[in-house]
């Protein structure tokens, strides 16, 4: 919804290169799915018996195939909203006098001259990529020394709060603890049960 509050969409057939990364935002959320739903159906919903060695840590695994998944969707939505903002301003010049007064691609991508959307994409990624290497130690090391169900649950909550990031930060305001402050806990949760784990052997 806050896509098309912006008029993201739709698009003129002229303008195609906005396609090539919202076809790959909508890939890397079927992968999202799809990987959530494996998650789900063969390691949550039904009885599946516990493998020995390296099998054991697929559920984890599968998390972190969704970690990976919803990095994607966060960077095809960046470079997707990247192009629109472009695109945009270039439409918006040309009305009043040519394109001379437009920003360039760079300017718009990379010296955040941009809309709110823009500054939404980019946090949202930055924000991802900044809280994404506790959050890996965090689920494998709580997967190997404590146990796996706990890693996989919080893993996947941990991507849900993260997931939500986008739309609470445009919404702004306090609403974007609703995303940042349960996946703090999530991370903390999985580091004090390994503490807690090597302290009491």
């Amino acid at each position: 919804w806050f896509l098309a509050s912006e008029h993201v969409i739709p698009y003129p057939k002229s303008q195609m290169m906005i396609y090539a990364p919202l076809s790959g935002l909508i890939a890397a959320l079927i992968s999202l799915g799809t990987t959530f739903w494996i998650s789900l159906s063969k390691y949550w919903l039904s009885t599946h018996e516990g493998s020995d060695g390296v099998k054991q840590f697929l559920p984890v695994a599968l998390t972190t195939c969704g970690w990976a998944a919803l990095l994607y969707v966060f960077l095809f939505f960046q470079s997707y909203c990247t192009f629109h903002i472009y695109q945009k301003y270039k439409k918006e010049a040309k009305k009043k006098d040519g394109d001379s007064n437009a920003p360039s691609f760079r300017q718009v991508k990379y010296e955040g001259r941009g809309s709110k959307l823009n500054l939404c994409a980019n946090r949202t990624v930055g924000n991802y990529v900044e809280q994404t290497p506790a959050f890996l130690l965090a689920i494998w090391m709580c997967a190997i020394f404590v146990d796996i169900e706990t890693a996989t649950l919080y893993g996947w909550l941990w991507i849900l709060f993260r997931a939500i990031y986008p739309i609470v930060f445009y919404v702004g305001g306090l609403l974007l603890f609703v995303s940042t402050i349960p996946a703090y806990f999530c991370v903390w949760y999985m580091l004090w049960r390994v503490v807690a784990a090597a302290a009491a052997t």
